[in-house]
């Protein structure tokens, strides 16, 4: 199956392609292909890396860094980076 780089949209939720859900909750602004990421039903949380986008609409990343189980769901942890105004995982 064809697959292309992409960058999940913050706020939006996907399928992977191992059929589980996750929220983006913030975009890789200054790093394309990056996200972090909330599977809403755990609240594992974590910075997906080299996202890639299939035919079908489901996605899936190289890698994953930074994992942990968050206190509430769809909350950004802790302060971000800022680069130019944009959030920087």
């Amino acid at each position: 199956m064809k697959q292309k780089e992409f960058t999940p949209q913050a706020g939006q939720t996907y399928q992977n392609i191992n059929e589980n859900f996750y929220l983006c909750l913030d975009a890789g602004n200054c790093l394309p292909h990056k996200a972090l990421m909330q599977n809403p039903k755990s609240l594992w949380t974590f910075t997906a890396v080299d996202c890639r986008l299939y035919e079908d609409g489901r996605i899936d990343w190289a890698y994953s860094t930074g994992g942990f189980f968050a206190k509430e769901a769809g909350r950004i942890p802790g302060p971000r980076c800022q680069r130019d105004g944009k959030s920087c995982l």
